[in-house]
This record gives structure tokens, C-alpha cells and sequence, in this order.
């Protein structure tokens, strides 16, 4: 490129990034302009050591991976997309085999008095997309991911 002053590609997380990484916006500007120039493969991987300083949302970066440096994925249950399993949203379903209205009919023709039914036990995974977009789970504020206390269990009272 000739002589020309560098474009501010992203002025607000310029504002948010500025005091960690100075030199961001002047990397990125420098490997936007090779590209530009030579092409896609002109780029190397030392222009992207800036993305540490972009802004993350949580400390475990809504994984719990730890040491791991890989996980297998699991299936989502709603939209069968393929998610690592410690990203994973988990829920462990335990419901008779049984809906309620038969429940009646059967241990009405049944012979036996106290007969138990079985019930389905079944772990569910959700991505995080599919569990926010069916209340699974709700967002929270940037004061509320902070807690890392479970929270409360309800408990549904037995007669």
C-alpha cells in the first residue's frame, strides 16, 4: 500500500483494549495490508498473538477442561450439533416409563398390588445456543457469572 494512514478497523474494542495491548490495531492493520497485497497466505500467525487481549466473559471460558487438550464431543438433544462434552449443558431426566392419566389403568388391571414401575433414566446435553433458547438455562449479568454457587434445588413437597 502507499503512504496511507492506517484505517481504525474496530473503534470501540479499541477503547476496551487499548491499556492491555497497544499495539493491537497496528498488528492487525499491518496483516490486513499484506493480505491485501499478496494474498491470504501472506499472513502469518504472528499477527494474531494479539487475541489475548479481547475481553472474555468468564474465567473458565465456559468450558471445564482444564489441563485437558481435548474433549470428545457429545450430541446436542435439540439440534443434534456436535459440542464438546465439558461445554456441554447437562441434565439428568429421571420420569416413569408410564405418563400419569394410565397410571391408573394399570394398577387397576394389575395382579400384583405394590408393583413399582420402572422409570427412564436419561442424561441430556444441550449446546449453549439450544439451552438459552429453551430456558434451560437464562443469561446472566457480568455480577452474576461471578457466582459460582449452584443454585437453589427445588424440591417438590410429598403428601
Amino acid at each position: 500500500m502507499s503512504g496511507e494512514e492506517p484505517v481504525d478497523v474496530m473503534p470501540e474494542i479499541r477503547k476496551a483494549c487499548e491499556p492491555k495491548c497497544a499495539d493491537y490495531f497496528t498488528k492487525y492493520q499491518a496483516c490486513v495490508d499484506r493480505i491485501k497485497a499478496k494474498g491470504v497466505g501472506a499472513c502469518d500467525g504472528q499477527y494474531f498473538d494479539f487475541l489475548h487481549c479481547i475481553d472474555k466473559c468468564r474465567r473458565n471460558h465456559g468450558r471445564n477442561k482444564k489441563g485437558r487438550g481435548h474433549v470428545k464431543r457429545v450430541t446436542c438433544v435439540s439440534t443434534a450439533k456436535l459440542i464438546p462434552k465439558d461445554k456441554a449443558i447437562k441434565r439428568f431426566v429421571v420420569r416413569n416409563i408410564v405418563d400419569q392419566s394410565a397410571i391408573r389403568d394399570l394398577k387397576e388391571a394389575s395382579v400384583y398390588e405394590s408393583y413399582a414401575l420402572p422409570k427412564i433414566y436419561i442424561k441430556n446435553y444441550y449446546s449453549i445456543e439450544a439451552a438459552i433458547h429453551q430456558r434451560i438455562v437464562r443469561v446472566r449479568s457480568v455480577e452474576g457469572r461471578k457466582n459460582r454457587a449452584p443454585p437453589a434445588r427445588f424440591r417438590a413437597k410429598r403428601a
